[in-house]
């Protein structure tokens, strides 16, 4: 007998969020048929898809695009050259019509259709139950939480591949692969999603990476209201099929989150679980549930029209699904169980990868994305292979579009190209001269804010002299900690033969590739007879010992709500013996070398303490507190945990968790105690204006484990590690995760 893995209360529940959206998706239909896209979808959401499209069109692994788009595309540069591109940019790259498509968009289907399986479950009384997965990485299948609800049932499961109908119209011989839960395995009902590891061979011997897989690309911009949907599902069990086209996204309704997509399309009991596609066939929604019709009573119908009973057929009139880009939000969060955690983040990193919006240096002319409050900048990359730029040699501009609602009102979004256009949508239609803006300034003006020349306060000019970091600061030998890779993981070596650059009382080891520090390294002496305090407005500076595009400057922080965040904090560093060399030390710690983006709650520690958070400052003054207290003095080593899948913002990668040692001495010696600190819930909106605090709070962890995320050797830092010590909890020797949250300074284990 066969199951479907139906779920009662999630038809329920998905029937009540097609019900309350009904007036506000027949209008936004209503809409789309009569050709106002911008009554139905907001001014961004439209930019951020002529960005996508004109991103793919631009790139070397273009997939499905329209005919239109190419030549929209390739007109683009020629057209904005004499400013007038036309008031038709918008139907051209989006396709009015959307029914010409290139020859690539059936093989692009073929490839994709690949990774597709049938998931069967055996069940305790004899019984299979069926749904669909599809592959997100050589090793993960993704499909619903209600069809693999626990590692047990995944282990009582295996994935089908090929279960369908060949070219030649015979049965296709299906491969099975045993699931491998032990490896990895996470689900969560609130996203109706698990992800598990599939062993690498079938049970004949078929290599899985045969199979392919499509990466979660959590970007938005990839559909809009009204564009078709494609679905390959395995209905009721049977073999892989696929409805696609003649089906269309209906809305994405901004409750829950934004979570959820609802569209139309032929879905089955077994459908759950299936890639929900785009026309470039890249996955944007998890496929969870048919929405069933009801009664007035809130009874689900079956298709005679009387209260339907398990094992009749139901009244479908929509589909569910889950948005990929809040799957893969969640994903970041998530703590799989299983022997190979790593298998996650390699997901993770492929579909960042897949997006294909790496900063991309053009090969006609330099883009450069202006800071501008009036708008949101969109970057149109012109050559995926090529390496990252920031440095221009003629002006870029930005298209902007107006943006008019029913009753008038407008909103601008912009897209940054190479040359200076404007264009207009909807009732606001015209075209325009962009002038630049006071902010957005370039030449000898922009080297002139970026080096810091003109600023009130200098570093001193004499950069050979700075001691840096002290390794025998507390009595023992302490180096710092480095990149344990050969050549630094990317990092480029800064001055001499050493990739260390040296200040007053603090040195960093830069990362070429990301424009940021992979450590900051400082000595903090809370007894030195001297410590400078805050005085006049900040000025930042660029270090000339390395080059300009390896440091991440102002470009990156003004006008949004990323603070320039000191690694070493300005505190730790600036103390000295004297006025003059505290002063030096405090201005050095001014140096772009030093800074990261960090959200302005993250970094302001009166904005945090006002919402009762536990910043760097609250955990070293405690650390401090708690060490020999006539020495008051320590260690501090910090930076970002680089991620290919940090989201990037004006394309710079923003880190999403940042982490701290402290090294102290106690009257039994040295000690160490290491942290990580998140800011995923802060930045996750960027650039959007309003943010939504979520949970957040510190962590202490093995500083073992640091050194895995980061590929830093901690070496002495790592032994002198408080919960490296025997009489630490004991939970943390049964091979758990050393991570400890601290929700008050009290929980530290010093």
């Amino acid at each position: 007998m066969k199951d479907f893995h139906l779920d009662e209360n999630i038809l329920l529940a998905a029937a009540a969020r097609w019900e309350s959206q009904d007036s506000e998706r027949t209008q936004k239909i209503k809409s789309v048929d009569k050709g106002h896209i911008e009554r139905a979808e907001s001014g961004e959401r439209i930019a951020k898809r002529i960005d996508y499209i004109l991103a793919k069109t631009r790139s070397k692994s273009s997939k499905s695009i329209s005919i239109e788009a190419h030549r929209a595309t390739e007109a683009l540069t020629r057209e904005a050259a004499s400013g007038d591109p036309g008031p038709d940019l918008l139907e051209r790259v989006i396709g009015e019509t959307r029914d010409f498509l290139s020859i690539t968009f059936l093989s692009d289907g073929i490839s994709a259709s690949r990774s597709v399986a049938r998931i069967t479950t055996r069940l305790a009384d004899g019984r299979v139950a069926f749904g669909t997965g599809f592959m997100v990485s050589p090793d993960l299948m993704m499909t619903n939480h209600h069809v693999l609800k626990s590692p047990e049932e995944a282990a009582a499961s295996f994935a089908e591949f090929d279960f369908q109908i060949g070219n030649d119209g015979s049965p296709m011989t299906p491969r099975r692969f045993n699931l491998a839960p032990q490896r990895l395995f996470f689900n969560d009902a609130d996203h109706d999603m698990a992800i598990v590891a599939i062993e690498p061979r079938s049970q004949d011997g078929v290599a899985l990476t045969s199979y392919g897989h499509c990466p979660l690309i959590a970007e938005e911009g990839k559909i809009l209201v009204g564009d078709p949907i494609n679905i390959v599902q395995h209905p009721e069990g049977e073999r892989k099929q696929i409805v696609i086209r003649e089906n269309r996204l209906l809305d994405l309704p901004a409750a829950d989150g934004g979570r959820f997509a609802h569209y139309e399309a032929d879905t089955e009991q077994g459908s759950s679980g299936s890639p929900v596609f785009n026309d470039q066939w890249d996955v944007i929604a998890l496929h969870h549930s048919g929405v069933p019709k009801r009664d007035s009573k809130g009874n689900i119908l079956n298709v005679d029209g009387g209260r339907w009973k398990k094992g009749e057929e139901i009244e479908w009139i929509g589909n569910e699904g889950i948005r990929v880009s809040r799957l893969v939000a969640r994903l970041r969060d998530a703590r799989p169980t299983g022997s190979e955690p790593a298998l996650l983040e390699r997901m993770l990193e492929l579909g960042a990868a897949g997006a294909g919006r790496e900063r991309t240096e053009p090969t006609t002319s330099p883009i450069r994305q202006p800071s501008d409050s009036g708008g949101t900048d969109f970057g149109v990359a012109a050559d995926s292979s090529s390496p990252a730029s920031h440095s221009s040699t003629r002006p870029s501009h930005t298209t902007r579009f107006h943006v008019a609602d029913d009753n008038g009102a407008q909103s601008v979004m912009r897209i940054t190209v190479p040359l200076n256009i404007s264009i207009s949508l909807g009732q606001a239609r015209h075209v325009d001269t962009v002038e630049a803006t006071d902010d957005e300034v370039s030449g000898a003006e922009e080297r002139k804010t970026r080096s810091g020349k003109g600023a009130s306060r200098r570093p001193a000019p004499d950069y050979n002299r700075r001691p840096g970091y002290d390794s025998g600061f507390l009595g023992v030998e302490i180096p710092m900690p480095k990149p344990a890779a050969a050549g630094g993981g990317n990092g480029r070596r800064a001055a001499g033969d050493s990739q260390e650059l040296k200040y007053f009382h603090y040195s960093v080891i830069m990362n070429a590739r990301r424009r940021l520090a992979f450590v900051s390294a400082v000595n903090v002496n809370a007894s030195a007879p001297v410590q400078f305090e805050r005085k006049g407005k900040d000025e930042w500076f660029l270090d000339p010992r390395i080059d300009e595009e390896d440091q991440a400057d102002n470009e990156f922080y003004a006008d949004n709500p990323l603070d320039r965040g000191h690694l070493t904090r300005r505190a730790d560093a600036a103390w000295g013996s004297d006025e003059d060399e505290a002063r030096k030390a405090n201005i050095d710690t001014f140096h772009w070398t030093n800074c990261s983006p960090q959200h302005e709650i993250f970094n302001q520690s009166s904005r945090a303490d006002q919402r009762g958070l536990l910043l760097w400052g609250n955990l070293e003054n405690h650390v401090m507190a708690q060490a020999e207290r006539d020495l008051r003095q320590v260690s501090v080593f910090n930076g970002p945990i680089f991620r290919n899948s940090d989201r990037s913002h004006r394309g710079l990668q923003i880190p999403r968790e940042y982490w701290k040692v402290i090294a102290y001495r106690t009257n039994n010696g040295i000690g160490a105690v290491g942290f990580i600190l998140s800011q995923e819930s802060l930045i996750r909106n960027l650039p959007e204006e309003d943010f939504v605090v979520g949970p957040y709070e510190p962590f202490q962890v093995s500083i073992a484990s640091l050194a895995t995320r980061t590929k830093l050797d901690f070496r002495i830092l790592a032994e002198k590690d408080a919960l490296a010590r025997p009489d630490v909890n004991e939970s943390f020797r049964r091979g758990e995760p050393a991570i400890l949250p601290i929700t008050a300074l009290e929980k530290i284990i010093l």
